[in-house]
């Protein structure tokens, strides 16, 4: 039900040609303004496609943009050491900073990500008016200015070029680099924006976002702490200047470490990561590698365990208000393929680096012997086991074996020893693990071929094995001696060397 476009659906190294077949048209947008500008290392040079130089040609400064980004990080550091030091302010002047970030990150990302960047859902007019507002908080932009450039990072996702905040640029650029300098979008006019022109919120905001910001985001906290609490220069630094900054770095940290630094087990082909941190700082946009493959889910964490506040608010508003006509959410079906495609990748990554002696042989690689020729075997010096049917040898590994519990082949020699100094030859409770094959005595016992004072030293390897080979181990090496884990039974399975033929499967072939 959802579209689950991924922003850039071929793998890093594809070229712009074929990345606009996918256009995600929900473009994420980070928490805050998300662009991807993470740096993703490993990815850096995958996506520049061959048309594309890697090394992108300055735009002039953007010299407006960043007088005023730095100059508000200067004015608020000021403020935190001279204005409105920690030591001064009271405790309600931190709960202000905190309401005054939370409103504008909620405002990101509810408003300008998931429902007009992305429509994830849909909202009436008094959310509509509500969310507006609160994002101004976030002196990230009108609604249109955001979301273009959101939408435009999701349909070129990594795209040193088109991509506004690409992470094959850098943790920098990707971060807050892209501020700097005037931004020159070629593709810009593929970009759909005629739903953002038609909602008279969205006209309204844009027209008067610096006003709106303004009054909202540094006047308004300053008023609510006079009047409030006597604190007008604590609610200026505090609610006002810090918790700008607060929002900007959360938000742009999904442009930058959520390209970076997280798990992938949604999609490889973009940057895009999963982080628990990031998503705890960013009102759920961490969760970053499911956004980009499925951008229109109304979920950023689909897992019940995923942190994502935002998804919460939205489901509850829609549940419980009528607020929020529509949800879209991604069928489950669709997300377990995205994962088990993953996995498959990453198996095949694994299994590409096993030594092709250490890979287990499939039936038909393996040849046939007789209980004859097994014991040929054994007698030029073999140490062979039978377990489940396959005959296991496992001479190289005697000396490497260890394990709590001793291997089958250190059970043999021991009941020898004990058998060769004239002791009982009744089984012990271990031997009953090892059925007897293809011979008349349960319990064949070479005791009369060597000398008791013989039986202080171990038994060469050979007579080890000859009381073992006539006994099949699989139920000691399945559970009744040890119950062996999957990494052991893959280990055997790498040391068969023959499938057993046994009488009764020739008397079958016979007939």
């Amino acid at each position: 039900m959802v579209e689950s476009i991924p922003s850039r659906p071929q793998g890093h190294g594809q070229s712009q040609a074929s990345s606009q077949q996918h256009p995600p048209r929900h473009t994420h947008v980070p928490t805050h303004s998300h662009s991807h500008s993470h740096s993703h290392h490993h990815h850096h040079h995958h996506h520049h496609s061959s048309s594309t130089p890697i090394a992108i040609p300055p735009s002039p400064i953007w010299w407006s943009n960043t007088l005023f980004f730095l100059g508000f990080h200067v004015l608020a550091i000021y403020g935190v050491l001279y204005l409105a030091p920690p030591s001064k302010i009271g405790w309600q002047t931190w709960v202000l900073c905190g309401l005054s970030w939370q409103a504008a990150s909620f405002g990101v990302t509810i408003g300008y990500h998931r429902l007009w960047s992305h429509k994830a859902f849909t909202a009436t007019l008094p959310l509509r008016i509500t969310l507006a507002w609160m994002a101004s908080l976030g002196f990230q932009g009108s609604v249109k200015w955001w979301v273009l450039r959101h939408r435009l990072h999701h349909r070129f996702t990594d795209d040193p070029i088109h991509d506004p905040y690409s992470a094959t640029r850098g943790l920098w650029f990707a971060h807050c680099g892209w501020i700097f300098r005037r931004p020159n979008y070629p593709r810009m006019k593929l970009i759909e924006k005629d739903d953002l022109e038609a909602d008279p919120v969205v006209r309204f905001q844009h027209k008067y976002f610096v006003p709106i910001a303004v009054f909202s985001g540094l006047v308004l906290p300053t008023l609510v702490a006079k009047y409030g609490w006597g604190d007008a220069m604590g609610g200026y630094v505090w609610g006002g200047l810090v918790a700008r900054l607060l929002i900007w770095h959360t938000t742009f940290c999904i442009n930058s470490l959520a390209h970076w630094t997280g798990l992938q087990p949604y999609t490889e082909e973009v940057t895009a990561r999963g982080n628990y941190l990031l998503a705890l700082l960013t009102s759920g946009e961490g969760n970053h590698n499911f956004h980009h493959l499925f951008p229109a889910d109304f979920r950023n964490g689909p897992h019940p365990q995923d942190w994502d506040p935002t998804k919460w608010i939205i489901w509850a508003l829609h549940t419980y208000t009528p607020l929020v006509p529509t949800i879209r959410r991604t069928k489950e079906a669709e997300i377990n393929k995205a994962k088990a495609h993953v996995h498959r990748i990453q198996a095949e990554r694994l299994t590409a680096l096993v030594p092709e002696v250490e890979k287990s042989k499939e039936d038909h690689e393996l040849p046939e012997w007789t209980v004859e020729e097994t014991l040929a075997q054994v007698a030029s010096g073999q140490a062979l086991l039978l377990i489940d049917g396959y005959i296991v040898d496992v001479s190289d590994y005697l000396d490497e074996h260890v394990s709590s519990t001793p291997m089958p082949m250190d059970t043999a020699s021991r009941s020898l020893k004990r058998r060769s100094a004239r002791t009982p030859s009744s089984p012990s409770s271990i031997d009953s693990g090892y059925e007897s094959l293809g011979t008349s005595s349960g319990n064949s016992s070479p005791t009369g071929e060597r000398s008791a004072d013989e039986s202080t030293q171990p038994p060469p390897q050979s007579v080890v094995v000859q009381t073992r080979i006539l006994k099949d181990a699989s139920r000691a090496f399945f559970g009744q001696i040890n119950n062996h884990s999957q990494a052991a039974k893959e280990k055997m399975r790498c040391l068969r060397v023959a499938r057993l033929s046994t009488p009764d499967r020739q008397d079958e072939d016979d007939d």
